[in-house]
Formats: C-alpha cells, structure tokens, sequence
C-alpha cells in the first residue's frame, strides 16, 4: 500500500500540469469566441425559445398570452393561405438549379475572359447595391399597365401581350421568380469570382499541356473547383427562399393578387403586424426554422453521397 500511494499521487501530479496546459492553449479562442456566442445566444437562441413558447399561445401582442397548446400548429395545416404560401415558396425551391448554376456560368464566363461575361458583370452590380425593397418598388411601377415595359411592346408591334403583369394571377410568380433571381446574380456571380480567384493556374496549364479544350477545361478543373462554393451557395439560397423574400414582396405585391405571390415569410408578417395574431405567427415562424433545418440537413446528405461517388 505504501508503494502503490506514491505512485497514485505521482500520476495525479503528472495530470494536474497536463490540463493546465490545455486550458492554456484553449483560453485565446475561448476568450475570443465568448462576445460572439453570448451575442448569438442573445439574438438567436433566446428568440427562438420565446418563439417556441409564444407558439403554444393565443396572444394579440397586448393582453397577457393565453396557453393553448398545439392548436396553432394544428390551425396551420387547414388555412388555406398558410398552404397557398407554402406552395409559392415550395415554387422557389424547384427554381433552385437555376440559382446554383446560372451565377456559376456568369462567373466562369468573366474567368475566361470572354466580353460578354464582363458586360454581364457589369450590369449585375447594380442590384447588389440597392435594397430588395427599393428593387420591388423599381419594378412595381415598371411593370404597370401603362409601364415602360407595355409601351415597349406596344411600340415593337406586340401591345397584344401588354398585360398588368403584378396583377394577373397567371403572371405574377414568374414576374417576381425573375426580378428575384436577377436580383440575386450579382451576389452569386461575385462568390464563384471569389472562388476562381482561387484556382491555381498551374492546374490549366496541366490541362493544357494534356490538349484539353476551353470546354473540358471548365469541366473537369473549374467546375469540380467551385463545387465547394457551389453548396454553400445553394444553402444560402435556400434559407433566403423562406426567411430574406418579404422585403422584395412587401413593396412589389404585397402578396398580391389574392395570396398567390404570398410567401411563408411575407405571411409570418402578415399573421404578426396586420392581424395581430402573434401566436399564429410564432408558430409559422418555428414550423419554417424546422422545415429548413430539415431542407438543409437533407441538401447536405445529397451533396455528401455526390461527393462520395
């Protein structure tokens, strides 16, 4: 016993400096780390939880909230408008090919040098420095019925197809699918520039050396490049289709006409600020964070199978 003591406080000893050495080397990004994780708590997590708490109540943002379980959720799978914006967003989310891939070939474009690509750019900057809401109000007045856009087509000879384009049921989502998507190539277009700038040169010239064409170039060495650049762009879209669209749609329809241009995040405001319905609208606000968390969970296994194979 006497022998195995020493022995057992040595090794306690021998751990105590240990430890202390890893908290050493830990402190820095501990202490770097802490304002921001405290401020995403702040502003993040704690609204989330009172989200998930006001969803469970009937509150007017007034009178004290009125516990009333999941009948708000089960509200949510019979309203019709509720199911309408879904459907409008689910619409976004089948463009989301054309988000991924369109910026990208801008990009690869303006890389190779080519004129067009640069004449491209260049009017793509224009919608990164103004505000979504100042784009939908632009275009709600361009698009009018006595818009630039009818007398154009009234002066080529086509008036026929002059229409109220925000106005009409059966042209109001593609309008706005395309302002939104022109609205959105600037920021895609400059990430995959990002992520060209990073490409190694020596890689083409290998490429050149073994007679690869311009095409099998940006096949096989540009594009498996900016796959990394690609995903995170796809998630960033995907997020934006539920969470960053109310700012355009508020000053371009406002969700008009009806509810068909209405999206999930456009009716969050709408159940919140316009029908005072702040526990209908907590409860569609959480549905969406969960909804998305799932999306974004389900892209990056895809992503990761591709990769895989």
């Amino acid at each position: 016993m006497s022998l195995q003591r020493p022995a057992a406080e040595e090794a306690a000893h021998s751990r105590r400096p240990a430890s202390r050495r890893r908290w050493v080397r830990w402190a820095p990004a501990v202490l770097f780390l802490a304002p921001a994780v405290a401020i995403l708590a702040v502003f993040r997590v704690l609204p989330f939880v009172y989200a998930g708490y006001y969803s469970l109540t009937e509150w007017d943002g007034i009178e004290p909230p009125t516990f009333v379980g999941v009948d708000n959720y089960a509200r949510l799978l019979s309203d019709p408008v509720a199911l309408e914006a879904i459907k409008n967003t689910g619409l976004l989310v089948l463009t989301l090919p054309l988000w991924i891939f369109l910026p990208m070939a801008i990009a690869i474009l303006v890389h190779e040098g080519m004129w067009l690509g640069r004449a491209i750019r260049l009017a793509l900057v224009i919608p990164i420095l103004l505000s979504p809401a100042i784009i939908g109000l632009y275009f709600s007045l361009v698009l009018r019925l006595d818009g630039p856009v009818n007398e154009l087509l009234g002066a080529i000879g086509l008036g026929g197809l002059a229409t109220e384009w925000l106005a009409e049921p059966h042209t109001v989502m593609p309008a706005f699918l395309t302002i939104a998507l022109w609205g959105a190539l600037g920021l895609g277009t400059l990430f995959y520039g990002a992520g060209l700038a990073s490409l190694d040169d020596e890689l083409y010239e290998a490429a050149a050396i073994d007679g690869a064409s311009t095409l099998q170039r940006v096949r096989h060495v540009t594009i498996p490049h900016l796959r990394p650049v690609a995903v995170f762009w796809s998630l960033f879209v995907l997020i934006s289709f539920f969470t960053a669209m109310f700012p355009l749609l508020f000053t371009l329809t406002s969700g008009g006409p009806g509810h068909r241009s209405t999206t999930i995040d456009l009716y969050i405001y709408q159940a919140a600020f316009e029908n005072f319905d702040f526990g209908y609208s907590a409860a569609l606000g959480t549905s969406v964070l969960l909804l998305v968390a799932v999306l974004a969970v389900i892209q990056l296994r895809l992503i990761a199978r591709g990769d895989e194979a």
